[in-house]
């Protein structure tokens, strides 16, 4: 057995050593078991962990968003000046319409950094699918995007158990 995997496997057991240590922590001692038995039911399991992963929502922008994106992606495709992400982010919470009432409301307001997301996705789709109005679609990118993670995952499992 090499060094490295000699070190490999003494770090999964001191990973386990301290799995088992912090969940004997985690278990309350001073109750009665009345008490612990009725916190169990009424209580839902929860994680605790200063590196748990924050769950991400999936939000679909909405078709007024979409156009908007859209015209404004194209605008600047065919004058060369392309948009700043942070400007379209700023003119859309002060975008509006004729009567005076805002354009969009403050749900379909987005960040910088998703416009220039969805800028990247439909530079890559290319101007044939912008022009025939197709829309990506963001349920396969979610897919594909899950797939790399297990697959990630699963390497990470096979390094550890060689």
């Amino acid at each position: 057995m090499s060094t490295y995997d000699k070190i490999r496997h003494r770090w999964v057991a001191n990973c386990q050593a301290n799995l088992l240590t912090s969940k004997e922590m985690l278990r309350p001692t001073n109750c009665s078991d009345d008490l612990q038995t009725n916190s169990e039911e009424t209580e839902t399991p929860t994680e605790y962990g200063w590196a748990l992963k924050k769950e991400r929502k999936f939000v679909r922008f909405s078709k007024k968003v979409k156009e908007y994106l859209q015209n404004r992606f194209q605008e600047g495709e065919k004058s060369g000046r392309k948009a700043n992400a942070s400007d379209i982010s700023k003119d859309m919470k002060s975008l509006r319409k004729e009567n005076g009432e805002k354009f969009f409301n403050s749900d379909d307001w987005l960040q910088p950094s998703q416009i220039a997301s969805y800028f990247a996705r439909l530079s890559i789709f290319g101007r044939k699918d912008i022009e025939n109005n197709t829309e990506i679609d963001e349920d396969l990118n979610s897919v594909i995007h899950a797939i790399e993670e297990q697959d990630v995952r699963n390497l990470i499992t096979a390094t550890i158990t060689e």
